[in-house]
């Protein structure tokens, strides 16, 4: 029973704000994913591309080491993410079996990122959580939707869009857990978005390939589905595409440009996004980081 991580990151320690330390954050990278999304920078999903060692740890190896590198109990949380955290459930479990009988952890906040499918397809029972001792965890859940609709999906994730379905029934079924366990909590992010939804004005913007239409902003219909999740849940952010520095750009419209799936685009003047304002921007780190840490999702 071992998880498979970057070993560089076996665990990350980020601190919040960098230059004056107020919030700690213990991160572990689970490397793998079921998705293929080109867009995706994260190295954990695909390590071997870039050269990224792994290293195999067993859940007491990595309870051991999160509980060494905790700082201040009040002012830290605990990120699962990747890759995608779910593929190693059996394994993250017992992790948090050890957490929750700590009494030292058992207090401290836990973001588990995923984009829901094997929640949605039956092979995670979020449910376990509502049960002793996983009750005992203030556990966030990042659900990310790759796209507004199905199509959006296939072409975003490289994989069928028959998929897309169980992400929207694992925002269902969060939902329906949380309702029995307030220590459970759901955040719903549109996975990938244009590179500003601040400024309402993108320079690179995810086009339909066929039409050049743009994605996401109600060109091309929403799902019902999405449309329903999108306006009745109160945490919600779309996740911007990362355009910085220079070089992770260019790599990203290598492979969703013209040169790759046709996905993205490079307007130099920009082009009008989030133009009624759907997509909330996600928060800076230091204002999530805090929000975590004073139970502000719970």
């Amino acid at each position: 029973m071992v998880i498979t991580l970057r070993k560089g990151y076996s665990p990350q320690i980020c601190v919040y704000p960098a230059e004056n330390p107020e919030f700690f954050e213990i991160r572990w990278e689970l490397v793998g994913c079921i998705l293929g999304c080109e867009f995706c920078k994260t190295p954990a999903s695909k390590p071997e591309k870039l050269g990224n060692q792994i290293i195999e740890l067993n859940p007491k190896q990595i309870f051991d080491k999160t509980a060494q590198n905790i700082v201040d109990p009040s002012k830290s949380f605990i990120r699962f993410t990747g890759g995608e955290p779910t593929i190693y459930w059996k394994e993250v479990i017992e992790v948090l079996k050890q957490l929750a009988n700590n009494e030292t952890t058992v207090d401290i906040p836990i973001v588990i990122q995923t984009n829901g499918i094997s929640i949605g397809n039956g092979t995670v029972n979020v449910y376990e959580l509502n049960r002793t001792p996983f009750n005992r965890l203030k556990i966030l859940f990042e659900l990310s939707i790759k796209g507004t609709n199905s199509e959006e999906f296939e072409l975003l994730t490289r994989t069928s869009k028959k998929l897309y379905a169980y992400q929207i029934k694992a925002y269902k079924l969060l939902k329906n857990a949380r309702s029995h366990n307030r220590n459970l909590s759901l955040i719903c992010v549109l996975g990938i978005y244009h590179s500003s939804n601040k400024e309402k004005e993108s320079t690179f913007v995810f086009v339909y390939p066929n039409s050049n239409i743009p994605m996401f902003d109600r060109h091309k219909p929403w799902d019902k589905e999405f449309e329903n999740m999108w306006k009745e849940t109160k945490r919600k952010w779309a996740e911007p595409l990362k355009t910085s520095p220079k070089r992770i750009w260019e790599n990203i419209l290598k492979r969703c440009g013209s040169e790759g799936a046709g996905l993205l685009k490079h307007f130099q003047d920009g082009v009008s996004t989030n133009p009624e304002s759907i997509f909330p921007p996600k928060p800076e780190s230091y204002e999530y980081a805090y929000e975590i840490v004073t139970h502000d999702y719970w």
